[in-house]
């Protein structure tokens, strides 16, 4: 803001309010879009996620997945977040999706842990893209779906 004469003009007051107002109202929606809204009635992970391409939910796609996630943990350490994603995304993410369909009816808690981990991955690549949350984010996902494993067909 500029002081002319001791005084500050009302335009700028005006264009640091509505600046302040509009960054406000940003980071409301991030968080109800995080959260949920206030009531709870946004839950992202009431129901399972979107299945997505063509993979096959069985033991083997699990370990890839892993071996995959593992990748994604030790690239994002290494500070190559780019190299991370790019592990992360494609085959082993969609396998995150489609095992949320085959192990929410077995497991209703471990398919939505699932469900939360795989969405903060995914909003951690899309926002703060910090290394070592994305590494710790992989390793929360290599967690589940080890334990997962014993409840999906072996092939």
């Amino acid at each position: 803001m500029r002081a002319e004469h001791g005084r500050l003009r009302i335009g700028d007051v005006i264009w640091g309010s509505v600046l302040g107002l509009i960054g406000i109202s940003i980071a409301l929606l991030v968080v109800m879009l995080i959260r949920g809204s206030p009531a709870g009635q946004s839950d992202p992970c009431a129901s399972t996620l979107a299945p997505l391409g063509t993979v096959t939910v069985d033991q083997a796609e699990m370990e890839f997945a892993i071996a995959g996630l593992e990748r994604t943990s030790q690239m994002a350490m290494a500070g190559n977040v780019q190299g991370a994603e790019q592990a992360f995304f494609g085959r082993v993410h969609n396998l995150t999706h489609n095992l949320d369909t085959v192990l929410r009816p077995r497991d209703e808690v471990l398919g939505r842990q699932l469900c939360q981990a795989t969405l903060a991955l995914e909003t951690e690549f899309s926002g703060a893209r910090r290394p070592q949350e994305i590494a710790r984010l992989s390793q929360e996902l290599v967690r589940i779906i080890r334990q997962a494993m014993p409840l999906v067909p072996s092939g």
